[in-house]
This record gives C-alpha cells, sequence and structure tokens, in this order.
C-alpha cells in the first residue's frame, strides 16, 4: 500500500479566547465599513459587499428564497408539465 501524501493544513494560531476573537471580527468590519464610506461618491462599490459579513434578513419571517433552489423549482415544474402533456397525448392516441 503506498504512502498518501501528506497535505499540509492551515496551523491553528491565533487568539483562542471567544470574546477576543469576536472583538477582532468587529474590528475588522468597523474599518471595511470606514474604508468603503472614505470612496468617492462616483465609484460603484457596494458597502454591504465590502463587508462579507452574514447579516440578519431585514424582516424576520421574509428570507430570500437562494437562485439555486428557485432553479430546481423551475426544473421540477418544467418536468412535470412534459410528463403531463405526454400523459394527454397518450390518452388521445388511445381514444383516436
Amino acid at each position: 500500500m503506498a504512502r498518501r501524501r501528506k497535505i499540509p493544513g492551515k496551523k491553528h494560531r491565533g487568539v483562542k479566547d471567544p470574546e477576543d476573537q469576536k472583538r477582532q471580527r468587529e474590528l475588522q468590519v468597523k474599518t471595511k465599513v470606514r474604508w468603503a464610506e472614505t470612496l468617492p461618491s462616483r465609484t460603484t462599490v457596494d458597502v454591504g459587499r465590502c463587508l462579507q459579513v452574514n447579516a440578519a434578513p431585514k424582516d424576520g419571517d421574509v428570507q430570500e428564497v437562494p437562485r439555486r433552489l428557485q432553479g430546481l423549482f423551475q426544473r421540477e415544474q418544467e418536468l412535470l408539465q412534459k410528463l403531463k402533456e405526454k400523459k394527454e397525448k397518450a390518452r388521445e392516441k388511445v381514444s383516436v
């Protein structure tokens, strides 16, 4: 049996304390927001895209459906429509 090549992984260095991690994350977000706000108004940089932080939805009861899931539903409906058309054609053949 051949030995597998060991791929080095990321080392777990840095802060282990959860409160310190949270403080560091918040500091990173603040600096990104400040950076986005300092840009000239004619640049087309979305502040929300610069943050790259998972934010809560604006309305907690309504949540956007992901595009992939929308595509899945659409393909399912198309498939069901095709099957329905095939059944109708088969019924027409039998009744004729």
